[in-house]
């Protein structure tokens, strides 16, 4: 009787926490909707909000050796990157930006999709600390994707995001890993609070739709996060937003930043990604499960986003921190 009490108070308190992070959610992303008037619209977004999905995807602490090259890769998830120790020289597209030069205890943020490469410049051992993060709106949607946010961080935001990777590490380096109710509260909360302080630093998006747009495409989203395993046409998906393809195909590219196969595709590698780390599948099975049957077509693809075959990287654990610096 005792052990059932215990077990139906650890559900309440979940359920609270959930109900409350959910709110608090919702009045940071309202409270920062004041500052962008031109850009959403108050109420849709707060509609938009109540089935959100602020979360951390994975933790990683990890050291480099003098001389160390990260190879040139675009992760499906936003990162959010603290230098611990050493510095490091970043290079990201489109080509021709000026590379970064990372000093000890900076943080960055990388976009999804963005590519990118770092050099680790010290000659001593580069120590940092990432998260990936998600916030999800409208069946998969990026919000962090509608927001300009500058790469280095300022100072007062770079000093509340190295408080709480610091708790991060606290925790398993996968929420899926968490043991405990308390352990999946803590993720939550944290996730929420790297959100608000990525607020801070953002701006609105340039040439990003209306939501009235966005209202159009959303049964297409709804459609493809429910059948990404499948062969879609984009003749099938433009009719269901009843638009002709290529008014689809602009308005899908300028909500989401993709066209509809590269966004089906990310979609795919994401799922890859979590089976090649949380799974024993081969990569003939994990492609088969995300929709490719062949496994070399799939390697390929997954060697032109990250760098290095699917089987390094699920191999190499300090290969795959290399990546996300």
């Amino acid at each position: 009787m005792n052990k059932a009490l215990i077990c139906m108070k650890d559900h309440l308190i979940l359920a609270f926490s959930m109900y409350s992070f959910s709110r608090i959610c919702i009045f940071a992303a309202m409270k920062y909707c004041n500052r962008m008037d031109n850009f959403m619209n108050h109420g849709r977004m707060l509609e938009l909000f109540r089935t959100s999905q602020v979360r951390c995807r994975q933790v990683i602490h990890h050291f480099s050796p003098a001389g160390a090259q990260g190879g040139r890769s675009a992760r499906p998830y936003p990162s959010i990157v603290w230098l611990k120790q050493g510095r490091v020289r970043t290079h990201t597209d489109p080509p021709g930006t000026p590379p970064l030069l990372r000093e000890e205890n900076s943080v960055v943020y990388h976009p999804a999709n963005r590519r990118k490469q770092s050099e680790f410049l010290s000659e001593g051992v580069t120590e940092f600390v990432a998260v990936t993060l998600s916030c999800e709106i409208a069946s998969g949607i990026d919000f962090l994707g509608f927001l300009t946010i500058p790469t280095l961080l300022k100072e007062e935001t770079a000093a509340g995001m190295r408080e709480l990777l610091t708790r991060l590490l606290k925790l398993p380096p996968f929420p899926e890993e968490a043991t405990d109710i308390g352990e999946l509260i803590e993720y939550r909360e944290i996730a929420l609070a790297l959100f608000r302080l990525l607020l801070t630093e953002a701006g609105p998006g340039e040439q990003r739709p209306e939501f009235s747009e966005l209202d159009r495409l959303l049964p297409v989203m709804e459609y493809i996060a429910r059948h990404y395993t499948r062969t879609l046409r984009v003749e099938q998906l433009a009719e269901l937003a009843r638009l002709s393809r290529p008014q689809f195909h602009r308005q899908f590219k300028a909500l989401t930043g993709l066209s509809p196969f590269e966004y089906i595709k990310r979609k795919r590698m994401r799922q890859v990604e979590f089976l090649l780390i949380h799974s024993d599948l081969t990569i003939a099975e994990i492609g088969r499960e995300v929709g490719w049957e062949d496994q070399f077509h799939l390697s390929r693809l997954f060697k032109e986003l990250y760098g290095v075959p699917p089987l390094t990287f699920r191999k190499n654990r300090k290969l795959r921190g290399d990546l996300l610096i």
